[in-house]
């Protein structure tokens, strides 16, 4: 968490992770797919040696490409990357946190935007899972799955591969965090049992709220199995399942519509992204229909955590709305303020504003590994420092599950006989 001296532009991902595409490939994110990118293949080789092989190569590259970075010489995929930042970096090397498994192609829907189907690939093939399941199990022998660390499933439709029970069944065994992207078109009980353990993280994506739309986009017609099957996870998880909604030109114009389906199968936490295709000159077509997506939220209560994708240039006046928030806060706080959760939403909205209120004494969180350490010069502390520390306000700095982390704090300062004067869903 402790900042670098040195400001350039580089991206998160290529220090933490890397991605298994198509064909074998070895990706170092999941946003640069062309052949140019390729780090290595799987051989068809579960060895340890050849799994040693893998990692080498990875880590070998992705510090090549940070150095580049570091350098200016920012390679062409890399300039058109939304999660490329200008900002002081933590690290200069590679450091294993995530493995994106984006090579599953089986999938019940059409959807017109997806890129298998636009390249007319072969959507039977997957890299063979004894091949995957042995490589996570190597990573995991290696003690590469530390507390941050997380799966994500992006390809195909994990709900109908039955391949993927046993990666279920893995991570729930070994507790790994697993994050899943599904369209919904089929219920697991499996997931909600993951989610409601704290080890899988759900990305359910509708992307409309009308029937006609969704034949439209996702070329079948599932659009009331899909809604059905929402509501039946948000229900059996206590509303920790995720709606993603990808704004894009064919559902721009659809926002009240998914908005009044969220309220009506109880969900509680969307994710808006953006369709990273569209080009710079085309966003002034969509800043009406994310900020109106934004705050019919707000309106209604539901907690909407913004993608990566969604483009700064459409973000502007919604973060000039978040500081005024912030500002208001502190402004009412009678005494000094603690933000609860050393999160990344807490850190990019510090790498664009800088706090230097007297008020502001701390960050709160129970991760031990953020503990000790600072955001921006603000230290990381334990729970525990508020039984010896004075606080009036407590800010909710993270990006969902605000009821449950708020009902959690209140927890906490009843048992250590704690009083504060208020509590405040930041976001």
């Amino acid at each position: 968490m402790s900042k670098s001296n040195e400001i350039y532009l580089s991206c998160s991902n290529i220090r933490s992770g890397f991605n298994i595409f198509r064909d074998n490939k070895i990706l170092p994110c999941c946003y640069a797919r062309s052949d140019d990118f390729v780090i290595t293949r799987f051989l068809g080789d579960s060895s340890f040696d050849e799994f040693d092989r893998i990692l080498r190569e990875v880590k070998i590259y992705q510090e090549g490409l940070i150095q580049k970075h570091k350098n200016g010489n920012i390679p062409n995929c890399c300039k058109s990357c939304v999660y490329l930042q200008k900002k002081h970096w933590n690290t200069d090397h590679f450091n294993f946190n995530f493995l994106i498994l984006n090579h599953y192609k089986a999938c019940n829907l059409k959807c017109k935007h997806c890129f298998y189907i636009e390249e007319n690939k072969d959507l039977t093939k997957d890299t063979p899972q004894d091949i995957v399941m042995n490589f996570i199990e190597y990573c995991r022998s290696k003690g590469l799955f530390k507390i941050n660390s997380y799966i994500s499933l992006g390809g195909g439709e994990p709900s109908i591969n039955r391949k993927l029970l046993s990666l279920f069944e893995y991570c729930l065994e070994y507790k790994i965090s697993l994050e899943i992207n599904s369209n919904g078109a089929k219920f697991l009980p499996i997931i909600a049992d993951g989610i409601n353990k704290g080890i899988f993280t759900l990305y359910l994506s509708p992307d409309v709220g009308s029937k006609e739309l969704f034949f439209q986009l996702k070329g079948v017609d599932l659009f009331d199995i899909t809604w059905s099957n929402i509501k039946k996870y948000v229900n059996q998880t206590n509303g920790k399942a995720f709606v993603k909604f990808i704004i894009q030109e064919s559902n721009k114009d659809d926002i009240e519509n998914m908005i009044n389906m969220c309220l009506k199968t109880g969900v509680k936490n969307v994710n808006l992204s953006f369709d990273f295709n569209i080009k710079e000159s085309k966003y002034k077509y969509y800043k009406s229909s994310i900020e109106k997506f934004v705050f019919l939220c707000h309106k209604n209560q539901i907690c909407c955590d913004i993608n990566t994708y969604v483009p700064n240039l459409l973000l502007a006046s919604l973060k000039d709305e978040q500081k005024l928030q912030f500002e208001k806060v502190i402004h009412n706080a009678s005494g000094y303020v603690y933000f609860w959760g050393a999160s990344h939403f807490l850190e990019q909205f510090l790498d664009n504003y800088v706090v230097d209120h007297k008020k502001i004494r701390g960050i709160i969180d129970r991760d031990t590994q953020k503990i000790g350490n600072s955001i921006n010069g603000i230290a990381i502390y334990a729970p525990s420092i508020l039984t010896v520390q004075k606080c009036d306000t407590i800010i909710i700095s993270v990006a969902h599950n605000h009821i449950e982390i708020k009902d959690s704090i209140t927890k906490f300062l009843k048992e250590n006989s704690i009083k504060i004067n208020n509590i405040v869903i930041w976001n």
